[in-house]
């Protein structure tokens, strides 16, 4: 079997042990983001760290995505310079509260990791201010030593912290592959499970809206005929609202 191969078979196995054991949390999840939709809430969403960024960057303004959704990008640094930030205590509170991020609202927290300063630090930051943490997250390093650099400093999980989570089942590591010939594993899967998780949180939201009787605000891709005008009054309605937009 080829390498690539290995990797489909792998990440298939992942995705679908997903769907048989997160479809209830799936469902909870949407229920909690749908209720904010349906109270006129935006849905606060942060990926900390480097690659859980990108999640927060398919869920935004995203075509098929909901419309609602504020960003917390933390940085736009990388490699080395945002590993160090990751791991810096005091930095992630700060930006939750200068957001607007208030009681009753909904931070939606996406990490495979959930065990760095800053992923702690937004969690904790929320709920002091009376709202409610989502999190798609995984276990897998919740047996990382106290007191590990890569730790927050109360030595908490992300999992054990969230008002809800939803287990994106990352293995230990990230990479899965074994091939012949290379000490370490390759081809990480975070990403692929992150965003996949997302897509169904959305979807599973969508669907909890209309049964709600509420129609759903979704973009439109601009490189259709008619996108931009098509998405006009949601980018009416929320350009002042989200600052990213």
């Amino acid at each position: 079997m080829t390498p690539s191969a290995q990797f489909h078979q792998k990440v298939s196995g992942l995705l679908n042990e997903i769907i048989r054991t997160q479809q209830d949390a799936m469902q909870k999840g949407a229920r909690m983001m749908a209720d904010r939709i349906a109270a006129g809430r935006l849905i606060y969403c942060i990926g900390p760290g480097g690659h859980s960024q990108l999640a927060v960057e398919e869920m935004f303004h995203r075509a098929g995505g909901l419309a609602n959704i504020y960003p917390l990008i933390t940085t736009n640094l990388h490699g080395a310079a945002r590993a160090i930030l990751d791991r810096t205590p005091g930095y992630m509170d700060k930006m939750v509260k200068l957001h607007g991020f208030t009681q009753g609202d909904l931070l939606l927290v996406l990490t495979a990791y959930g065990i760095n300063a800053i992923t702690i630090d937004a969690c904790l930051a929320a709920q002091e201010l009376g709202g409610e943490v989502l999190a798609v997250t995984s276990k897998s390093y919740a047996g990382i030593p106290a007191g590990d650099r890569s730790r927050h400093p109360s030595n908490k999980n992300l999992f054990e912290l969230a008002d809800h989570y939803i287990d994106c089942l990352m293995p230990y590591g990230d990479a899965i592959l074994d091939l012949p010939g290379v000490d370490l594993k390759v081809s990480p899967v975070s990403t692929i499970l992150l965003f996949f998780c997302v897509e169904c949180l959305v979807a599973e939201t969508v669907q909890e809206l209309v049964n709600r009787g509420i129609e759903p605000e979704i973009w439109l891709s601009g490189n259709v005929p008619n996108g931009d005008e098509r998405n006009k009054h949601l980018m009416d309605k929320y350009f002042y609202r989200i600052k990213d937009l």
